[in-house]
């Protein structure tokens, strides 16, 4: 199976809006609700340590390629444009695909506040940390009704690492490896 640059720069954008997630997670209850969409702009050089062995990246359920990478649907979340504090719901997610077996991990729920940190679901029902996010460069941008949230990187977690390790059988220590940059759309619905 033959992966897409745009794909994996994608994957990179995901691992930001995952970022994005976790600070919305620490907002104030009069914090505004939102709608949008979430860009991961993969990391290449990770996708193609990951297919040197044997895991291909794929997109899955509503999550779509797009120009600059993989583009997550918001379907809710909280924004305080005061804090950056973000919490962002996504529906979609991605599947890591080797020979025999597959991971799939959806539903991104981005946190950006006192935990920087990308989760997803299973397919079993079961939650993943599959990134930390790195925000220490975040900037975030409001115009009327509209915020953009960006330079966020996602870096694979230690049970994101693990559950790739497990799932493909790899002896590589995956901990830390840069999945991608992060850049959050907000519609704010106030």
């Amino acid at each position: 199976m033959k992966t897409d640059k745009s794909f994996l720069r994608a994957l990179g954008s995901l691992a930001a809006l995952i970022g994005l997630v976790g600070l919305l997670a620490a907002m104030p209850a009069n914090a505004a609700k939102l709608s949008g969409k979430t860009i991961l702009a993969p990391n290449s050089e990770s996708l193609d340590a990951l297919a040197s062995l044997g895991v291909e990246v794929e997109v899955y359920g509503k999550a779509k390629v797009g120009g600059n990478g993989v583009v997550f649907p918001l379907v809710s979340g909280k924004f305080d444009p005061e804090t950056g504090a973000t919490k962002a719901v996504h529906k979609g997610g991605l599947t890591f695909v080797g020979t025999d077996t597959e991971l799939t991990v959806e539903n991104f729920v981005v946190k950006i506040g006192d935990k920087n940190v990308l989760k997803a679901s299973l397919l079993d029902g079961s939650k993943l940390r599959l990134a930390d996010l790195d925000t220490k460069k975040l900037k975030i941008k409001e115009k009327g009704e509209k915020a953009v949230v960006s330079n966020v990187t996602a870096t694979l977690s230690k049970k994101g690492a693990k559950a790739l390790s497990e799932t493909f059988g790899i002896d590589e220590d995956l901990q830390g490896a840069e999945l991608g940059t992060i850049k959050t759309k907000i519609d704010l619905n106030l």
